[in-house]
């Protein structure tokens, strides 16, 4: 269905269609089409009026309608499992992509990697589900993939970035965001993984969220960054102790982060 001219949006194998026409070409019936601009689309389907058939017939028709519907299924696995691979496909392109950018900073050298366990760690916590475990786990991997648009010379910077650097900075987000926006398959894990920057607040980037509009994974996520950031060393900084850093995080609970994502931190690390 041609919403408009620049989306395109559709749902489903597309294999109702196919189906019809196939078992209305062995009973003998017929399919019309009539699509009017801005109205839709409609089917009438016209079957003939048959005396009932003899035994041996209606055997073999319902042999090919089991054969077709096996086929069908078949075709359905293959394709399930054809995008299957396509997505994976594409998990490792960013994850390499992901890769290939901690290279380039010394300083953010497995940031990705440890932000998204101790995301998983916390989401466990909070009773997450193993759904919703797999998404965060996307959307931890992807969340900075958009520093691969950002200067080296502001990544690596010495010294304090100017304002105009740092929202230079801060458009990774806009960037990783038009990177995987093509990508239908990670449309729910974006929305957590480029929301990572917002603030309890609204004081946050790129869209000003607050509060509850905030995605709860996103709030995790952003938590889990924060600790990460704030425990690794910077070429401008010395890395801070995880317990300097559970009280910065702590002081920013219902400001910049989510209480309740701060409360779960304390007791994750409380365990140890």
């Amino acid at each position: 269905q041609l919403d408009d001219h620049f989306t395109r949006s559709s749902g489903g194998l597309g294999l109702g269609l196919s189906i019809v026409r196939r078992t209305l070409d062995q009973l003998g019936g017929t399919i019309q089409v009539q699509s009017q601009p801005d109205v839709g689309t409609a089917f009438e389907v016209q079957l003939p009026h048959h005396q009932p058939l003899p035994g041996n017939e209606v055997q073999q028709l319902r042999v090919r309608l089991d054969a077709s519907h096996q086929q069908t299924q078949q075709y359905a696995r293959d394709l399930q499992q054809l995008y299957g691979e396509l997505q994976q496909h594409w998990l490792a392109t960013l994850n390499s992509i992901t890769e290939a950018l901690e290279a380039r900073d010394i300083y953010t050298r497995g940031h990705t990697d440890r932000v998204t366990a101790l995301a998983l760690r916390l989401a466990r916590h909070m009773g997450y589900s193993d759904g919703d475990l797999q998404l965060l786990e996307i959307a931890g991997r992807i969340h900075d993939i958009g520093m691969i648009g950002i200067p080296d010379t502001i990544l690596n910077k010495t010294g304090s970035l100017s304002e105009v650097e740092k929202a230079i900075a801060r458009q990774h987000v806009v960037l990783g965001r038009k990177i995987v926006e093509p990508l239908d398959f990670l449309h729910d894990a974006a929305q957590i993984a480029f929301a990572h920057h917002e603030r309890w607040d609204g004081q946050g980037y790129p869209d000003g969220l607050a509060g509850e509009t905030i995605p709860h994974a996103a709030r995790i996520l952003a938590v889990a960054d924060a600790f990460d950031a704030i425990t690794s060393p910077r070429a401008y900084r010395e890395a801070r102790s995880p317990q300097q850093a559970l009280e910065i995080i702590r002081a920013g609970a219902g400001q910049q982060w989510d209480a309740s994502v701060v409360q779960a931190l304390l007791e994750v690390k409380a365990e140890g």
